[in-house]
This record gives structure tokens, sequence and C-alpha cells, in this order.
């Protein structure tokens, strides 16, 4: 490394001291001294992640000189600003998995106040329910984690396959239309525009919906021995059209993020969806009854969706580094997605009957290519 007298300019790169008035230059690595990267990105060119890299460590070891942080804050610091407004909106200009995922959850949890694994009833059956739907990037073993880390998995990588929903208060009229054709349940569905508000979240749901239900096979009771408290209903096949709207909006905060040493704090993430389904269900299952008033159900199907997801997606943050303010950054992105065509599915259950009186844990798991869905309720009613 030379040494001349005094170098009219300033350089960085492993060390920069001053002794005895004389000023040491050094270059950056590959990419040249300090000022010169300074005047080669006022022309244009992109921030480098090496240089970036380097620049980050260095400061925090404490190698620069307060000239040379102040360069690289009056000058340097638009270049982050700008890569890292670039990644944030690039990122939620329109994260199209995202909006899918909401628009998968709303199909899954359109099956409340289901009346599924309850057939048999003489006259009518009534239901009264409420059910949540999850899209998710994983398999069914995480979804907890999935679910807590919503937030900031968001924020990580918008584009992500991941959404939510929830069908609450929802009801539903069945009648036996044996005198139509044997074995055949009718159903209507129905809710009353519900409105929830917490916080800074806000819902609003709305759904409707027609159902059919046939046993192909008839179920039988159990003796008059140990079997007696067991009955087998049969297998059903079941159909229907559901429609379901929801539009969620809120606001959440996130925990700090790290980006090249950089840190974006106070982070908001704010979302409003407005989301309408159409779904065709397409099931086959069975169920059984035992110990008199324990039911199980087990089966498969399919939905089959239309409709499509309008959201906002919004991220604000503060960049910093150490105790300096770099900006901040404000990104949005919004879209139409639709839900996916063909969402195969498994469908189970477990029950309470008390006489005429049902309680149904009703649950449903979808099976991706990549990822799962999952809906679970609870549904309260009375069969007669």
């Amino acid at each position: 490394m030379g040494n001349s007298g005094l170098y009219k300019h300033l350089s960085l790169v492993f060390l920069l001291v001053f002794l005895a008035g004389v000023a040491f230059a050094i270059d950056i690595g590959p990419y040249g001294d300090l000022d010169t990267i300074l005047e080669d990105h006022k022309k244009g060119n992109p921030l480098e992640q090496g240089l970036l890299d380097e620049l980050t460590a260095m400061w925090k070891r404490g190698e620069l000189h307060e000239d040379d942080k102040n360069k690289i804050l009056s000058e340097i610091r638009p270049e982050i600003r700008n890569y890292l407004e670039g990644k944030y909106i690039g990122a939620y200009s329109n994260p199209k998995e995202l909006f899918r995922g909401f628009a998968n959850a709303s199909v899954f949890a359109s099956h409340s106040a289901t009346q599924r694994g309850y057939a048999n009833y003489k006259n009518f059956a009534f239901t009264i329910g409420a059910m949540a739907g999850i899209r998710l990037p994983g398999g069914i073993l995480h979804p907890v984690n999935d679910i807590m880390a919503v937030g900031n998995r968001i924020l990580d990588d918008p584009d992500i396959r991941l959404g939510a929903n929830i069908q609450a208060v929802n009801s539903q009229l069945g009648i036996n239309m044996s005198s139509l054709l044997d074995g055949l349940y009718m159903g209507i569905r129905f809710t009353f525009g519900m409105l929830y508000n917490y916080q800074d979240l806000s819902l609003k749901t709305n759904s409707l919906g027609v159902s059919a239900h046939y046993q192909l096979i008839k179920g039988m009771d159990g003796g008059n021995g140990w079997d007696r408290g067991f009955k087998w209903r049969g297998i059903t096949v079941g159909t229907g059209l559901l429609y379901s709207n929801t539009v969620l909006s809120g606001t959440f905060e996130l925990d700090d993020y790290s980006l090249y040493g950089f840190s974006a704090q106070e982070t908001e993430l704010n979302f409003n969806i407005d989301v309408t389904t159409f779904t065709i269900p397409l099931e086959i299952y069975t169920s059984a009854f035992f110990l008199w008033f324990i039911n199980v159900q087990f089966g498969l199907g399919v939905d089959v969706a239309f409709g499509k997801n309008i959201s906002t997606l919004g991220v604000n943050t503060m960049i910093r580094y150490e105790d300096t303010e770099v900006g901040p950054i404000q990104a949005e992105g919004s879209g139409t997605m639709s839900p996916s065509l063909i969402n195969p599915k498994i469908v189970m259950g477990i029950g309470f009957k008390f006489g005429p009186v049902i309680l149904d844990i009703p649950v449903n798991y979808y099976l991706f290519k990549q990822g799962s869905g999952l809906s679970l309720g609870v549904t309260l009613g009375v069969c007669y």
C-alpha cells in the first residue's frame, strides 16, 4: 500500500486513520476509494450488496472517521433507502400467492353450521355454528407456528401461501325430503351480516347457501347386547352451493426487522381484504354413533371454488442505523385473485348427541402439492 503526502479524497476499506496530519487512503476491497464510490453512485449505478455489507461491518467496528460516516449517510443513505424501498415495493406490489391464500381460506371456512354426520333425523335439523379456515405454507404438523408468525412471515416474504378466514354465527335449517326421494336431506344455510370490531381489527361476514345429502347405503343399529349403544349411519354423498363474503381489515405491529446491518423499526402491517367465494362441495362420508352419545365422522371430498379476493396490503416502517434515522419507507400493494379451483380434502369430526341436542366439532384438512389447508368449527343444534 502506497503512502503519498496528502490524498485529495478520503477512502474507505479496512482502516482509516490520521497520523501527524498525514492521511492514509485505503481501498475498500475491489470497490475503490470512498469518493470514487460516491461519485459512481451519483451517476446512477446500483449499490452492491458486498460493498454495503463491508461498510456496515467497518462502521460497527468503529473503523470509520466521523467525516466518512457523514459522507456515507449523506451520499449512500439514499441508495440504501432506494434498495430497501425497491425490495419492499417489489414484494408488496401484487403478492399473488398471499391473496390466493386468503381466497382459499374463505372456501375452507364456508362449511360452518354443517349437519354432516347427523343424517337420519325424522323431520328437521337446525344448527348454528362458526368455522375458521387457514391456508398454510407448510404441512399440518406446523400450523400453530405458521399462524403465530403470520405477521413476520408476511414481512419477510409477502408472496407466500398463507391466509385466514372466519365465518361466525352461521345457521342452517335441514329438512328430511324422503317424501320426494328416500334418503334425501336438503338444507338452507344463512347468516345475518355479522360485524365484529376488536382493537385494530374489523370483520364483517355474510353467507348463504343450499345443500343436499343423499344416503347411498342405509345404516344399521346395534343389537341388544354389548353393541346396543352403537349405530352406523351408512354412507352419504353431499353437495351444494355455498356463497360467502368476508371483509377483514386491520393493523398489526411487527417486530423490529434487520436488513444488511440496518433495522426496520416501528413497523406496522395494514391490510384490507374483501373476499367473495362460491363453493360447490362434493363429499362422500360415513359416521358412527357409539356409547349412546358420541358421534364420529370420516370421509373424502373436494371443494370446487370460484370467486375473487380484492385486497390491499401495506407496510410502514422507519429505517435506522444506530441512532440515526435513515428515513421512513411506505409500500403498498393491491390485487385481485381467485381461489384455487380444485381443493381436495379429508373430512372428519367428532360430536356429542344428548337426545335431540347435538354439539359437533367438524374438521376439514385440505391437501395441496405445496402447503396445506385446515378448517375447524363448532356447531350446536337440534335434530328432531
